[in-house]
């Protein structure tokens, strides 16, 4: 049993993290802005960009509900003055409608996105992106800004890079390193809406299409695009994953989901 004492001796680790959001009419600044800015930063300071179209729910904070916002996400293993210098030029690219960044336990990593914790109905998709240029930024502008007329509840852009793109001591089945993005499509809305929804979805993520990557990230896959798990891993990796299932799970008992087959 651990006592107060003992506790207190290990304390909780801290990061600098949280969100500032921008309006949505500044969009195109801040998505070119973030762009230029984040492969300067060390593999210490992680980032997003979401582009959010809000629903007026209670468990929002007022500023938000309803609101069609740009987020800038932060998390930054580092000193909170440091961290404060690095995101100085992201501020100051627009007035904030909410800024969230601050000095943190790790046990509140989960306010950074600060999304609501409520069950919601949604639809989802992702694919990864090979690069991002000027052109993919003008695109993706062109696809989620404020004159786009989406209904996408959001559009996140991911960026990757660092401890993400070595292969670890331990092979995994991470299929997607050295894609520099991810992008991910949610549209909000009840199941008799679903074609509707996967279609807003689909113009956005095939709008991007010149700059997909082929590899895929299995946390970002819609269901249906589930079936053939020797394509989303990769030959090599489902092969290592079949092994692993036949001595583990030889029954495939755990198969709602992307399933890899136990090999003969």
């Amino acid at each position: 049993m651990v006592t107060a004492l003992e506790f207190d001796l290990f304390p909780v680790r801290r990061l600098y993290g949280g969100g500032i959001y921008f309006p949505g009419e500044r969009m195109a600044d801040v998505l070119r802005a973030w762009a230029a800015w984040h492969p300067g930063t060390p593999e210490t300071m992680v980032s997003s960009l979401a582009v959010l179209r809000l629903p007026p729910l209670p468990a929002l904070p007022d500023p938000l509900r309803g609101a069609y916002v740009v987020h800038v996400r932060i998390a930054y293993d580092g000193p909170a003055e440091d961290g404060e210098r690095m995101i100085a030029p992201l501020r100051a690219v627009a007035p904030a409608v909410l800024d969230t960044v601050r000095d943190m336990p790790y046990t509140e990593v989960a306010s950074i996105h600060n999304e609501p914790i409520e069950p919601f109905p949604y639809f989802e998709r992702g694919i990864m992106l090979r690069e991002f240029p000027p052109p993919a930024q003008e695109k993706l502008i062109e696809l989620v800004g404020p004159g786009s007329g989406s209904t996408l509840m959001v559009a996140e852009l991911r960026a990757l890079g660092g401890a993400w793109d070595r292969e670890p001591a331990v092979p995994n089945a991470v299929a997607t390193r050295g894609l520099p993005y991810s992008l991910l499509a949610v549209a909000g809305g009840p199941a008799s809406a679903e074609q509707r929804l996967k279609d807003s979805i689909a113009e956005v993520l095939d709008g991007m299409e010149p700059w997909r990557g082929e590899r895929r990230l299995v946390n970002n896959l819609a269901p249906e695009e589930a079936a053939d798990a020797a394509a989303i891993y990769g030959p090599g990796r489902y092969e290592r994953l079949a092994s692993v299932k036949k001595s583990y799970d030889p029954t495939n008992m755990f198969r709602l989901n992307h399933n890899v087959a136990p090999t003969a």
